[in-house]
């Protein structure tokens, strides 16, 4: 931690970027990336989605007339057809918290940071707000 006292704001901004954090053990355990997510078998809770037979997408796979194998990463997106998701969340009293999104689902999202956040029962205490609500059903650029 750091406090920063000057005389002006100039000031303040010049001492307070000069200050270096450093913290043990950051992002220790973090999921960070998809690949991370797939290792820690990192899933929503009560959700639809259901991991079917993996043996059996193999077998079929294994059997099929045309099989392309490898992998590819998008950095980004350009195009798609799939609306962007970025969060940015902000403590509040009491244990809540809002979250700032753009998305098509507010409800959903606002269901999933209660259950994270085991707030069950007191939902009221997190707020979701929608910057931005687009239909992504095409490629329009």
């Amino acid at each position: 931690e750091a406090l920063v006292v000057a005389t002006t704001y100039r000031l303040a901004k010049k001492a307070a970027g000069l200050v270096k954090v450093e913290v043990s053990g950051a992002n220790q355990g973090a999921v960070i990336s998809l690949d991370d997510a797939i290792k820690a078998e990192s899933r929503f809770a009560d959700t639809d989605c259901e991991i079917g037979d993996l043996d059996a997408v193999e077998k079929a796979l294994a059997s099929s007339a045309l099989r392309v194998t490898g992998e590819t990463y998008v950095i980004g997106q350009h195009g798609f057809p799939m609306e962007k998701q970025a969060a940015c969340a902000s403590p509040e009293e009491r244990g809540g918290m809002t979250l700032w999104s753009s998305m098509q689902a507010p409800d959903f999202c606002r269901a999933k940071v209660v259950g994270i956040l085991n707030l069950h029962g007191k939902g009221s205490l997190v707020t979701v707000k929608c910057t931005h609500a687009g239909g992504a059903s095409d490629r329009r650029t």
